[in-house]
C-alpha cells in the first residue's frame, strides 16, 4: 500500500529506519511539492535516501494554477533527473 511520509515530522533516528523501509520496499516514490515555493517544499533527507536505494523519485507539482511560470517549474525537475 501506499504511505506518507512529511518531511518535517521525522525526527527520531527509529523514524528514519521506516522512512529507510518504505523506501526499499518502494518501486517509486512520488514527492508532493508546492509550485508556489517548489525548492523549499522538497525534503532533501529524504531524497538523499531515495538515491542511496538507487530508486526513483517523480515530483508532483501541486498549485500549478496559482504560479504563472509553472512550466519553467517542471523544465527545472526534468532537467534535474
Amino acid at each position: 500500500g501506499a504511505q506518507s511520509i512529511r518531511c518535517g515530522a521525522i525526527s527520531k533516528k527509529g523514524q528514519w529506519r521506516e522512512v529507510k523501509k518504505v523506501v526499499d520496499l518502494s518501486d517509486v516514490i512520488l514527492q508532493v511539492i508546492d509550485a508556489r515555493d517548489p525548492i523549499s517544499g522538497r525534503c532533501a533527507e529524504i531524497e538523499a535516501v531515495v538515491k542511496e536505494h538507487g530508486k526513483k523519485i517523480i515530483y508532483i507539482l501541486n498549485k500549478i494554477d496559482l504560479v504563472p511560470n509553472a512550466k519553467e517549474w517542471v523544465n527545472y525537475f526534468k532537467a534535474e533527473n
